[in-house]
């Protein structure tokens, strides 16, 4: 994978012939994105869709709020967060192509 033009170090994380995503990091701004697909046996004939995703992660300020409920509440307990307190995530798809 290139970004501006440069080779960057992308993570992998895959599922033999079901699907895969490479996550790397660019600057903030206008970019440009090189994906290469090897030609390689059982590669040529791929079929399937290659989207390209952006995810922001932005810290803000933790502000705390203390609600006192009326009556007695039970409360599920919640999954664990996947990212640290304080940080707030946003995704955008950019676009996407078929390959028929």
């Amino acid at each position: 994978m290139k970004i501006n033009g440069k080779k960057v170090e992308a993570s992998v994380q895959k599922q033999k012939g079901k699907w895969m995503w490479q996550l790397a990091n660019a600057v903030q701004g206008e970019n440009e994105f090189e994906l290469e697909i090897p030609k390689e046996k059982g590669i040529s004939d791929w079929k399937g869709k290659i989207e390209v995703w952006n995810f922001e992660y932005k810290e803000h300020e933790e502000k705390a709020l203390t609600i006192i409920p009326v009556k007695q509440v039970n409360l599920k307990p919640l999954p664990p967060k996947p990212w640290s307190d304080g940080i707030y995530k946003k995704t955008h798809k950019l676009g996407e192509i078929n390959f028929d």
